[in-house]
Parts: structure tokens; C-alpha cells; sequence
């Protein structure tokens, strides 16, 4: 009897090991696969910081190209914009420095030198490169600097200098800080030389830490992505405690970054399955005979729910974005540590409660009620998306503190296409708001400034042209013609800053009333007809064959809105046989009017950003060199308003057509100003 009962055992250690082992080694893989997704966020957020300071350093050296003469402004105003930079510099094709702004000491003349020889010189210099980006090195202080430079073109293309930045990268610290890791993991940076130069204790970053003496930072560098599953990846971390980690390399600066984790935290369920496996067998011994035939199929059951869980929670725990999954009939399913701290409630609290509209008075759940049902917000605004299935509302809530947010709900559709429950995701954009307040603030404010005494230096030179103050020489009419026209140009750019500024405040004053579309189109062509007569272009107006019926708009803000497109096309023509027809007629829903012209003509590769503000093709800005860049911004702004929309088709060096529609019901004009950002 004991021999069988010998045998039994080992036949149930036998059969338990073969699910025991698969599934060690699959908890295994689970831990290294999270650690590398959130390496893998971690290197994100990386790449995603430094390509801001690398798309606004390209715009910078763009700007320098087309103005040269503002180089010191433009420098800047690009160290201000971007806290990271401690030092810029603008070298000349030859290797001297033009110019230079930092952020440490006051430089002077005598402090500009020559950078030939030097690589953010000659790598970008001597070859095609669009950007270099140098070995890591550390400033007296201890702080990690790069040296990053893009070439400096003219107008026509060619490189006639080098615009070399150094990027101090203190804001990684923040960034590898934001990142969960359990709840004693960490995420840490290493450059090139395996110099830690990021972490979420900067006081081991400022003593200079050199990190060859670990075995994954020097497999790491050396190009191998680390799953950490090896032994010899396992060390003690500067708290003393056995880590397990996983890295995965920055190509392009040759970098590497390292998730690391208590050894005991990040396989605790694998040393409870242990524990689980070893009290079945003790068990097994008395109910194998009933209970052999399914263990198999449980375990490996309770294997997959566990790890899927155990994935699912980590990447919901650690999303900065706000979650809140719900059913149809709004009770709650889930809700993440962010968006309990947005709503200022626990996810325990109101986890399978049902939540209806008359939850909003209660002060406590009065945000999440707002959140879950945005039309209780007076001030809530749709964005209009091209999916329908999603929904994006801003609203801003006030308990516990107050927050502009960004709600996008999304249905979650099973297998066979049914909504089982909606999820909303909340983004707090709250600082966005405020910087783009801010902006629009400083703009208004600045072109109020300017308006009036441009106002009365157009008046002054309008007095002494017309001779209030006596006879003047015709040398003298000549610069004073020229000054009246320079500081009329400058009116129209103030106040296409201050119509910009009101259209992002909302507060662009649309009156809207019924008219005729056609009258106010003659009445516009007939006051726009002497510049065209001037620059030598023939404008026309042909009137539909129907008597168009009268609409609902903005009279005022639509004369500037086709103002703009008729200018346009008179300014940006070639002058010779030139030409801008305009056209008006009913096209289904809409009334449409086309403004086409043989001028110019818009580059494919500038028509993605046409509606941007200040944005200008590099052939109208050789044409026409005064233009602001704002003028189709405003354009589909006012047009948006009205609830239509504005097309574009051009072709470069033949011309260009422009399309605006107004809707015939005025039920489709939008109750409320939406802005509508550069497309």
C-alpha cells in the first residue's frame, strides 16, 4: 500500500510540473512584458519631450533663413519659449558665431568664437543632415546638457549656417518621475558613456553615477533590447534592495532606458502560484482520484485571468488620463487613481452605483455627475471629430478644484458589434487653457497698444498729404506716400491680430440677420474694384442665373471673410492676362460662392497647413512680402460660424479655386462660437 501511495505522489508532482513549470514560465513573461510597455511609455514620453525642442528649434532656424536681420529677437524669444535651453547659438558657413543668447551669463561681442572643427558644427555643415544631436555631457553643476544643431537656409534652399542649441535634460527627471512602477519600481536613463542621467532621485543623477558596472546598462547600450529574464540582469539597485529589470535602447542618441522593480514585488504571483501549487499536491494526495482530470484546465484558467488582470490594472493604474467605464444605463463599471483625483471622489464609492442627472446636486459627486453627463454643464462645448462614433465634449468643473477637461466618450463594442458599456476618457487641459487665455490676452492687448498710435500716425501723414500743413516737394510726397501705405499695412495686421484674439475668446460678435447674399457681393466688388484696377487684374462678378434666396448671416463678417479671398487672389496673381472671377449660386442645401483666379497657385505640400495661422507658402511670401498669415484662419473661422465650409482646390503656377458654402436653414448655424484650430 505504500508503494502505491509512493507512486501516486510522484505521479502527482509528475503531473503537476507540467503545468506548474509553463506557467512559471509564462508569469515570467508577463512581468517582463509589462516592464518592457511601460520602458516602452517611458521611451515615448522621451522621444515625444525632445521632439518639441527639435520641431521648435527647425522652426526657429527656418524664421532666421527668411529674416536673417531678426536673428537676435528670433533667438530669443526661442530661449524664452522653451525653459530647457541653457544656450543658442547662430554660426555662420564659415564657423563663426553671429550671434548667441544664454540663459547663464550676458554674452557680449568678444564672447563669440569660432566653432570650426567642432561636430554640431561640421556634421550638419559638411553634409545632408537635417539635425545632429551630440554625446551626453554634464555642466558644472552636474546637470546632463546635448548639444543639438539644424542647418539655417535662405529662402531658396541653401544652407548658410548652423543654429547649435544646448538642451539641458533636467525635464527627463519629471518625466521618468511620472512613471509608475509598482509601488517601488523605478524608471532611470542612461546616455551613451552608461552615465545615469535621469532618474527619479535627481541627487544620484548630480553625483555623476557611471553605470558600466551593470550588465544590462552595458547590453543595453551596446543595442540588445533586455527582457530581464537572464540571472546575470538582476543586481542591487542604490536602495539596496534585488532588483529586476528590463531596458530597451534610444537608437538614435544611443541611450538606453531601464525599468527596474523590487525582485520579490514584480514576481509575487509567481511565488504564490508556488505556494498554491505546492498545497494542491498535499492536497491531490486524498481527492486525486475526483479532481485530477480538471486541475489542469483550472489552473491554467486562473493563470490567464490573473496575468490579463494583473496587465490590464497596471496600464489603467498608471494612465496620467482619466477612466470611467460604464453601462448603458450609466452604472459604473471602473474608474483609475486619475480620474479619481480629477473627480474628487474613490473608485470605491461609486463602483456599481447607478448614477443619474439628479446626482449633480449633491456636492460630493457633483464633478463626476458633470463628467458623466455633460449637458448639465451650461458652458460645455462639442469638438466636432470626422468619426461619429466618438464624442468629445470641454467643460470645466469646480469641485475639488477647478479644471478645464477634455471628455472623449467611446462606445466598447463586443464580438458581435453590440455596445456592452462606453468608456470616458478625461484629459485635463487645464494649463492648456490657461496658455492659450494667456496668449490671446497678450495679443489683444498688444495690438489695442499699437492701434492708436498707428491710428494717429496714419492721420498725421494723411493731414500733411493732403497739404494742412502746406506744400510739400514731390521727393517728400514720395517717402510719405510710402510711410502712409507701410502704416496703413500695419493697421490691417493689428487688427487681424485683435480678430484672431477674439475669435480663440469666443467673443468675435457675430450678429446674424437675413439678406440678400448678391447685393452684398456687388456692393464688395465694387469697393475692392480700384486695387484691381491698379494691379493690373480684371475682376468679375458673375450673378447666378436664379435670383438667389435670401439667407441668414453675418453681413459684416462675411464681407471680411470674401474681402480676404478676393485680396488674395487680386495680391497673389501673376499680372499678366490676369484674372479673378467670383461666382455665386444654390448648390443642394447651400448657397456657394467661388473665388478663382490664374495667379500663383498654392504648393501641395503647404495646402495641409493653408488654414494655420501665420502660416505662408514660400512662393506668396517671395510674391507678396507684407502678408500676416492670418487671413484664412479668419476666413474659416467666420465661415465655420455660419455652419459652412471652406474648399480649396490649386494647382502651383496656375492658380487657384476657393469655395465657400452658407447653409439655406438657419437651424444649421451653430448656437454657440466653436474655434476651429489650425487644420
Amino acid at each position: 500500500m505504500s508503494g502505491a501511495v509512493i507512486v501516486l505522489l510522484l505521479v502527482t508532482m509528475l503531473a503537476n510540473s507540467l503545468w506548474l513549470l509553463p506557467a512559471i514560465d509564462a508569469i515570467n513573461r508577463g512581468v517582463s512584458d509589462l516592464h518592457l510597455q511601460i520602458a516602452e511609455q517611458a521611451k515615448t514620453s522621451l522621444i515625444s519631450s525632445l521632439a518639441e525642442v527639435s520641431d521648435a528649434l527647425k522652426e526657429s532656424a527656418d524664421l532666421i533663413g527668411l529674416e536673417p536681420q531678426d536673428a537676435v529677437e528670433i533667438l530669443s524669444r526661442f530661449l524664452k519659449n522653451n525653459p530647457s535651453i541653457e544656450e543658442a547659438s547662430l554660426i555662420s558657413g564659415g564657423g563663426f558665431e553671429l550671434e548667441k543668447v544664454s540663459r547663464r551669463q550676458f554674452v557680449s561681442r568678444d564672447d563669440l568664437r569660432s566653432r570650426k572643427g567642432e561636430a554640431a558644427f561640421e556634421e550638419v555643415i559638411e553634409s545632408t543632415k537635417e539635425e545632429y544631436s551630440g554625446p551626453v555631457f554634464f555642466s558644472p553643476l552636474a546637470e546632463p546638457l546635448i548639444e543639438v544643431s539644424v542647418p539655417v537656409r535662405s529662402a531658396s534652399g541653401a544652407v548658410q549656417g548652423v543654429l547649435v542649441v544646448e538642451n539641458n535634460l533636467r525635464f527627463i527627471w519629471d518625466l521618468m518621475s511620472n512613471i509608475r512602477v509598482g509601488e517601488r519600481g523605478r524608471v532611470y536613463v542612461v546616455d551613451q558613456n552608461k552615465n545615469l542621467i535621469a532618474d527619479p532621485n535627481p541627487s544620484i543623477v548630480l553625483r555623476g553615477e557611471n553605470l558600466s558596472y551593470r550588465s544590462i546598462v552595458n547590453k543595453v547600450i551596446d543595442g540588445r533590447m533586455i527582457d530581464g529574464l537572464s540571472g546575470e540582469d538582476s543586481y542591487v539597485n542604490f536602495q539596496g534592495e534585488q532588483v529586476f529589470a528590463v531596458a530597451i535602447p534610444l537608437e538614435k542618441l544611443h541611450w538606453g532606458v531601464i525599468v527596474e522593480e523590487n525582485l520579490n514585488d514584480a514576481f509575487s504571483s509567481r511565488r504564490r502560484l508556488i505556494i498554491f501549487a505546492g498545497f494542491f499536491i498535499a492536497v491531490a494526495l486524498a481527492l486525486l482520484v475526483l479532481l485530477s482530470w480538471n486541475v489542469r484546465s483550472l489552473v491554467k484558467l486562473f493563470k490567464a485571468l490573473d496575468l490579463e488582470k494583473r496587465q490590464t490594472s497596471a496600464i489603467v493604474s498608471n494612465l496620467t488620463d482619466g477612466l470611467i467605464e460604464y453601462t448603458e444605463d450609466f452604472r459604473i463599471i471602473l474608474m483609475n487613481p486619475a480620474a479619481e483625483q480629477i473627480a474628487g471622489v474613490k473608485a470605491e464609492e461609486i463602483i456599481g452605483r447607478r448614477f443619474e442627472p439628479k446626482d449633480s446636486s449633491e456636492e460630493k459627486f457633483s464633478s463626476f455627475a458633470r463628467i458623466l453627463f455633460p449637458i448639465l454643464v451650461e458652458d460645455a462645448k462639442a469638438i466636432h471629430v470626422p468619426d461619429e462614433r466618438f464624442k468629445i465634449i470641454e467643460l470645466k468643473i469646480h469641485n475639488p478644484l477647478e479644471r478645464d477637461l477634455q471628455v472623449i466618450t467611446v462606445p466598447i463594442v463586443s464580438e458581435t458589434g453590440r455596445t456592452v458599456s462606453y468608456l470616458k476618457v478625461i484629459r485635463d487641459i487645464t494649463r492648456e487653457k490657461a496658455i492659450t487665455r494667456t496668449k490671446s490676452e497678450f495679443i489683444s492687448l498688444a495690438a489695442h497698444q499699437l492701434r492708436t498710435p498707428l491710428s494717429a500716425i496714419k492721420w498725421t501723414l494723411r493731414m500733411i498729404l493732403d497739404g494742412d500743413v502746406g506744400q510739400i516737394s514731390s521727393e517728400a510726397r514720395s517717402l510719405l506716400v510710402t510711410g502712409f501705405r507701410s502704416n496703413d499695412r500695419m493697421i490691417g495686421l493689428v487688427n487681424d491680430l485683435l480678430d484672431v484674439a477674439r475669435i480663440e475668446e469666443g467673443r468675435f460678435g457675430y450678429k446674424f440677420k437675413p439678406g440678400d447674399i448678391s447685393e452684398l457681393i456687388n456692393t464688395l466688388i465694387a469697393s475692392i474694384m480700384p486695387l484691381a484696377r491698379e494691379s493690373g487684374v480684371e475682376l468679375k462678378f458673375s450673378p447666378p442665373e436664379k435670383e438667389l434666396p435670401e439667407i441668414v448671416f453675418d453681413p459684416e463678417k462675411f464681407s471680411l471673410a470674401l474681402n480676404n479671398l478676393i485680396d488674395n487672389a487680386i495680391r497673389y496673381n501673376n499680372h499678366h492676362g490676369a484674372r479673378v472671377d467670383v461666382r455665386a449660386y444654390v448648390e443642394g442645401e447651400f448657397v456657394r460662392i467661388d473665388v478663382e483666379d490664374n495667379g500663383i497657385g498654392i504648393a501641395e505640400s503647404h495646402m495641409p497647413k493653408l488654414f494655420s495661422k501665420f502660416s505662408r507658402g514660400s512662393n506668396a511670401i517671395k510674391e507678396y512680402t507684407e502678408g500676416s498669415g492670418l487671413g484664412l484662419f479668419i476666413v474659416k473661422n467666420i465661415i465655420k460660424r455660419h455652419g459652412g465650409e471652406v474648399m480649396v482646390k490649386s494647382e502651383e503656377g496656375k492658380g487657384s479655386l476657393f469655395s465657400l458654402t452658407l447653409p439655406l436653414d438657419p437651424g444649421k448655424i451653430p448656437p454657440v462660437s466653436e474655434i476651429y484650430e489650425d487644420s
